[in-house]
């Protein structure tokens, strides 16, 4: 008699970061496909995975990048930053410098 394959099943739940339930339901998708959800107990809606910024790595990169005088566009396309974003860094980095 042949045997049947065995099937490994995962189940994953998610909570949510608000209010921390499991009553979640799905609701579509973000521009970049990532799977969007609402939660029935608060009614946050969002991805659960979202982005929390940049690690201190990348914006040392950025610094050593800025000191070797590159530009934004290209420090964006090396590091796969947004060049606003670095734009951001580099205001807010020269106010500090300037208030003390």
């Amino acid at each position: 008699m042949p045997s049947e394959p065995l099937m490994i099943r995962t189940i994953v739940t998610h909570i949510c970061p608000r209010c921390e339930s499991d009553d979640l339901v799905k609701n579509g998708h973000d521009y970049k496909g990532s799977q969007k959800f609402r939660c029935n107990t608060c009614h946050r809606y969002g991805t659960l995975s979202a982005q929390h910024g940049h690690r201190p790595k990348t914006r040392q990169q950025v610094r050593r990048g800025l000191l070797e005088r590159l530009s934004l566009r290209g420090l964006g396309r090396m590091l796969g930053i947004s060049r606003h974003t670095i734009g951001r860094w580099l205001r807010r980095s020269l106010a500090q410098r300037l208030a003390c």
